[in-house]
Order: structure tokens, then C-alpha cells, then sequence
């Protein structure tokens, strides 16, 4: 089961909580709601991936799509989850973070770590990806 929680903050910004299990049976909402966010053209789109409890490979799919078409929008997308968290071990075991460094090359994005680290939460990590499409920068 995967909750879905969307917040429009005042800068612009829009954060997508997601609570659950990112599996085969609920990526499609995961990516819809990523899309129609996208589609309103928010300053940033930050999935919260704390409370996930299951990232699989449908997951990871649908964050290289998203992060694909927030290039592709000019929108910034940040990845936020905890220190350690099964977000995190799905990430690294995909090749798309490092723990050994956070700013590393995916196969197919860049991973920028942020330093917008808010207080209240010093256990997360925040990732900045950027798909490397041929021709977008």
C-alpha cells in the first residue's frame, strides 16, 4: 500500500510524501502524481521518500522517468529520505546515489547533494538529481 501526500509550499515549491511500499502494483500512482505536479510547473518538486518502507525496481523506474521529465520541464526534482532508510539501500544498490559520495554519476543522472538541510530533520539526506540527457543541460 503506498499513501500519497502533496503539499504547495509558498516559494513555488511542491513536496510529495510518500508512505509505503514503491513496488510494481503502486509506482503508476506514484509516477502520475509526480507528472501532474510537473505539469502545474511548480520552482522545485521534493519526494519525500522517508516513510517508504519498499523501493523495488518499478520505483526506481519511475524516479529515472521523473527526473527524465523534470529535466526535460526545467524543473528541479530532490530526492529526501533518511540515513539509513530502504530508499536509501534501493538507491545505492541501483547505482543511483553513492554512499561513498553523494555527488556521483548515476547511469543515467547526476546526483547533486543539497545543503538545504532543515533543522528539524538533521537524519535525512537530500539528493538534487538531473537526468544527463544528450543536449539538455
Amino acid at each position: 500500500m503506498l499513501t500519497l501526500d502533496v503539499q504547495y509550499l509558498p516559494d513555488g515549491a511542491t513536496t510529495i510524501a510518500a508512505v509505503g511500499e514503491v513496488d510494481a502494483a503502486t509506482a503508476a500512482r506514484l509516477s502520475a502524481a509526480v507528472h501532474r505536479q510537473l505539469e502545474r510547473g511548480p520552482s522545485l518538486i521534493e519526494l519525500d521518500l522517508h516513510d517508504v518502507t519498499f523501493l523495488g525496481v518499478a520505483g526506481l523506474q519511475v524516479l529515472l522517468c521523473a527526473a527524465d521529465r523534470a529535466t526535460v520541464s526545467g524543473v528541479p526534482l530532490r530526492l529526501v529520505y533518511r540515513d539509513p532508510s530502504p530508499a536509501q539501500f534501493a538507491l545505492e544498490a541501483a547505482g543511483m546515489v553513492s554512499a561513498s559520495r553523494p555527488e556521483g554519476v548515476g547511469p543515467d543522472f547526476e546526483v547533486e547533494r543539497s545543503e538545504e538541510l532543515r533543522p528539524e530533520r538533521t537524519d535525512r539526506v537530500e539528493h538534487r538529481i538531473r537526468p544527463t540527457l544528450p543536449g539538455v543541460r
